[in-house]
């Protein structure tokens, strides 16, 4: 009503409708070709809130070609485009369109085809790409850019003319991914993340996190790098920090960074400005820098519990790679493989009972609940060590400050264990204190080890090295054994002054280090006694240091010392450590320290108190004792005479021990040997059960302590004499082998066994039988001499030899002539000499044969049978049984020849007698010749009949027994007498 006037056509009050058309189309207020058509009308009738408009538009289509001539901006610029300067945000989520207008090729202006918000006013007159489609992906139609990755070059967007592709418009942006929950991003939040560097200078790289609407308690970060490209010079704390624990960590190993750190209160953004690190550029090209949450957690709650942040949840094990952090070229594929998790492994040496996760039960967790032996720096009870423990223990140094009167300082003392309470000493100096929160976070990121199990093994417990030796074992995170060669440790002797300080520090540098090495040229500085020796690893985490010492002292103060080296070798002072006693006074050591080797500094003014004491009460010196007795000779054979007297020297042992006088090589410190190692003591170790013998311990003379007898039977005694030495640590002893013989004195007269002897021998023994044997013996030798003294004058007998007693016969005897012999025999063991007797007697044998003599018998005729005729005569001159004789007829004969051993009978006796009647008359039987033998009843030595043979001659008497007859022949004249 005023007058003013106003383009209502975009409003929402508008409606346009078509009245009548050809070959056009109407859509809100957009006109469109139907289909391919190139002429046409088109009446358009509008109305505004009920308002008609008074006239209608007329639009005609006509075949005119037209072409988009120029691309331009929605600023109107020509050949370009509009698109953000940086698009940010998740990958393959985040995403922005291009904006643009055209100039056709009538001059037609159309300012907004392309609106940037996703609008499209005129299609099919542009298509759209990228030159690079790693980082970004477009859209041709519509030209929707999506982020993939980040990029460390600007990418361009280009619009092109479809009808003319030489007709177009660009524009240039930043890929930059943002950080999701739990995740972290590096380098700037909008622009190129990084841009490449080209030689020199520095840059900067900011570390953001997405706490994902957590506050944000402990971060544990690695976070790699080309090292080729940059260096890494040093780290601060961003924005967003409230203060803590911060560490930074470089090169270990070289290319990687260690990062984090404890809050000392929560802040929760998505874009925490955590820190930023500061590279020199060493090189030139690209910077790729990517990383991994090693572990991100809550800030503990009211009843001191954290939580982890961000999804898979990290640890050391199962590290999560950066996101929005990845700034490698190939990283947008890499990341897409992995969907989030991170490839990490370390290799590790630890013990096999020492637990790799977490408990599972409320904490704090038991050794039950563990599963095992829980982790070195476990403060918080959970089994493992990490940042989380970090956090626990700087809470609990500061609910300590307000004697745990809070609810979370009220529920961390009702329910911590006393394990966790000694794992909050992490430098063992007996003090909980904020050195330890700083000393667990740095061996966390590497920068320290844990030290335990600090062992003293003095010179009086190791006699047989003679050594003082330190051990430590040392851990990385995870009780990891340190096997690397990034750490030194190094220990530090101390006395005080009024227990011979000075005296003290002498003996030290005076040592040798067998394992390690005495670093000569430290000095503690004033009133400090004492000095610096470095450990040598000696495998599975354990360092050492073993010295050859003429220490001789009590109540020694030891420290560890500890320095550690990245992976360029380098150090500098957060990798240090001089792990001393309580920080609080009084001082053992009252006067202030100072002194620097080998990159270690240590300056305290108030002096210090050590880790702890020990004593070394014997030097290496009064320890050395290394060589044995040596007997010379080695052995002994002594020949001693029954006769020695009680007293008397038996051997003298020697020996003696090169101990004496001797130093030790410059290896085992110079040190001249105690003299005790060389002064010697002897003893007889076996067998002298007897207690014959006996020895000075001192000059090792033995001698005779009783009396010996040779013929007792022991006559060898085999003693092992000791000879020991008397080194005050360990004594070294030999054995010597003395042989001693008892040799026999003749002291003894020989002695006959069964003497008087008496024997019998066959008179018809041959020479060289054996008779008797005289025996005996003497107990001091077996060799005697014997002889025939006496009753041997006809030489009938004799010895086999001097040295035997056996008596044989010498020549024939005859029993018929000697029937006994009584011999005088002597022995003699040629000092002594004894005689006895040795009876002979001679047995006889049938040897003679019997005598017989003949006879001349005469007897009547007509005797009667039986008439004895006579006996034989027969004699023999043995006796006893070989002088029986026994009488046969052998023969009779009549002086004819006829046989008559039928008249007549010869008795055993000799007797002979007729057998029949004999009559003169009969000429042939008047003579009768017979013949007898007598014989021995027992048979010869040769075992043959001894016998003789005689002749009784029988003449025949007549006897007036017959009639005379008278001869027929004639008278006979007979005369009667």
């Amino acid at each position: 009503s005023d007058g003013t006037v106003k383009d209502v056509s975009a409003s929402a009050s508008t409606m346009f409708s078509v009245v009548s058309s050809t070959g056009l189309l109407l859509s809100g207020r957009k006109l469109t070709r139907d289909g391919m058509s190139t002429s046409g009308s088109i009446v358009v009738s509008g109305v505004h809130a009920g308002w008609w408009c008074d006239t209608n538009a007329t639009v005609t289509l006509t075949s005119t070609p037209a072409t988009v001539s120029t691309v331009l901006s929605l600023s109107g610029a020509s050949s370009q485009v509009t698109f953000p300067v940086t698009l940010s945000g998740t990958s393959g989520v985040s995403s922005a369109f291009v904006g643009l207008g055209v100039r056709l090729s009538d001059n037609t202006v159309y300012n907004t085809v392309f609106d940037g918000s996703g609008g499209i006013v005129y299609g099919n007159l542009v298509s759209f790409s990228l030159d690079n489609t790693s980082p970004a992906s477009v859209n041709s139609t519509t030209g929707e850019v999506t982020l993939l990755a980040n990029h460390h070059a600007l990418v361009t967007v280009t619009a092109t003319a479809v009808s003319n592709s030489g007709v177009s418009g660009s524009d240039t942006f930043a890929c930059n991914l943002s950080p999701g929950g739990g995740d972290v991003d590096l380098g700037s939040a909008s622009g190129i993340p990084i841009s490449p560097v080209g030689g020199s200078g520095t840059v900067d790289i900011d570390i953001r996190l997405n706490t994902d609407g957590k506050s944000l308690g402990g971060v544990d970060l690695e976070i790699y790098y080309d090292e080729t490209i940059i260096e890494p010079v040093s780290a601060s704390s961003g924005a967003d920090w409230p203060g803590g624990t911060f560490v930074f960590t470089k090169n270990d190993p070289v290319g990687t960074i260690l990062i984090g750190g404890s809050a000392t209160s929560g802040v929760s953004k998505s874009a925490y400005r955590f820190g930023t690190i500061r590279f020199n550029v060493v090189g030139s090209g690209v910077v790729e820098v990517f990383g991994a949450v090693k572990k991100m957690s809550t800030y503990a709650d009211s009843s001191g519990n954290v939580f982890s942040i961000g999804s898979p949840v990290a640890s050391d094990a199962s590290p999560r790679a950066f996101i929005s952090g990845d700034l490698r070229t190939n990283g947008g594929a890499r990341r897409r493989r992995s969907s989030g998790s991170f490839d990490y492994a370390e290799r590790v040496r630890r013990a096999s009972d020492v637990v790799t996760s977490k408990c599972s039960s409320t904490l704090p967790c038991d050794e039950t609940a563990c599963g095992g032996r829980r982790q070195s720096g476990d403060t918080n009870g959970d089994c493992v060590f990490d940042i989380d423990d970090v956090s626990y223990l700087q809470i609990y140094l500061a609910e300590s400050i307000f004697d745990f009167s809070t609810t979370r300082g009220a529920n961390i003392k009702a329910t911590i264990a006393d394990y966790q309470i000694a794992a909050m000493d992490v430098d063992r100096n007996g003090v909980i204190n904020p050195t330890d929160t700083s000393v667990l976070a740095r061996v966390n990121f590497k920068q320290l080890r844990f030290v335990r199990n600090l062992t003293v093994t003095p010179v009086e417990e190791n006699s047989d090295g003679c050594l003082l030796t330190i051990r430590a074992e040392v851990l990385l995170k995870g009780d990891v054994a340190d096997t690397s060669s990034q750490t030194e440790v190094y220990f530090d002797f101390a006395a005080t002054s009024g227990e011979g300080g000075a005296a003290f520090e002498t003996a030290f540098f005076g040592s040798t280090a067998k394992t390690g090495s005495v670093l000569s040229s430290v000095d503690k500085g004033s009133g400090q006694f004492g000095g610096i020796v470095s450990a040598a690893s000696v495998g599975d985490g354990w360092y050492e240091t073993s010295l050859y010492t003429p220490i001789s002292q009590m109540n020694i103060g030891l420290s560890p010392i500890q320095k550690t080296l990245d992976g360029n070798m380098n150090t500098n002072s957060a990798r240090s450590l001089a792990m001393f006693g309580s920080p609080s006074p009084p001082f053992r050591y009252s006067n202030a320290i100072s002194v620097t080797f080998n990159d270690v500094s240590i300056s305290i003014a108030s002096g210090y108190n050590p880790n702890m004491l020990f004593d070394n009460s014997r030097s290496s010196n009064a320890c050395f004792n290394l060589f044995d007795p040596v007997f010379t000779p080695a052995t002994n054979v002594v020949h001693i005479p029954e006769s020695l007297l009680t007293g008397s020297v038996v051997v003298d042992m020697n020996a003696t021990d090169a101990d004496a006088g001797y130093v030790t090589p410059a290896s085992m410190g110079a040190l001249a040997v105690a003299m005790e190692s060389s002064e010697l003591e002897y003893s007889i170790g076996y067998d002298n059960s007897s207690g014959l013998f006996v020895i000075d311990a001192a000059s090792g003379v033995i001698t005779l302590n009783g009396s010996l007898d040779y013929e007792s039977g022991v006559t060898l005694f085999v003693l092992a004499v000791q000879v020991t030495d008397k080194g005050i640590a360990t004594q070294r002893t030999n054995t010597s082998i003395v042989w001693i013989v008892v040799d026999d004195v003749n002291d003894n007269s020989p002695v006959f066994s069964g003497a008087p002897y008496t024997v019998s021998v066959r008179e018809n023994a041959t020479v060289s039988d054996a008779v008797a044997s005289v025996v005996a013996w003497d107990v001091d030798t077996p060799i005697l001499t014997f002889s025939i003294v006496s009753g041997n004058e006809l030489g009938h007998f004799g010895l086999s030899s001097q040295t035997s007693g056996d008596i044989i016969v010498q020549s024939a005897l005859d029993y018929e002539s000697v029937t006994s012999y009584t011999l005088g025999v002597n022995v003699t063991d040629g000092l002594f000499e004894i005689s006895t007797t040795v009876t002979i007697n001679v047995i006889d044998v049938n040897d003679n044969a019997p005598t017989i003599a003949n006879a001349t018998v005469s007897m009547f005729e007509n005797e009667p049978v039986g008439t004895i005729l006579g006996t034989m005569n027969a004699s023999d001159v043995d006796t006893g049984g070989n002088a029986d004789l026994l009488f046969s007829l052998v023969s009779a004969t009549f002086v004819n020849g006829a046989d008559a051993s039928s008249t007549v009978s010869v008795s055993n006796g000799g007797e002979v007698r007729t057998t029949s009647l004999f009559d003169y008359e009969d000429a042939n039987t008047r003579e009768v010749v017979i013949t007898v033998i007598v014989r021995n009843t027992n048979l010869s030595p040769g075992g043959d009949v001894v016998s003789s043979v005689a002749v009784m001659r029988l003449s025949l008497q007549d006897r007036n027994d017959n009639t005379p007859v008278f001869d027929v022949m004639g008278v006979y004249s007979v005369s009667v007498l």
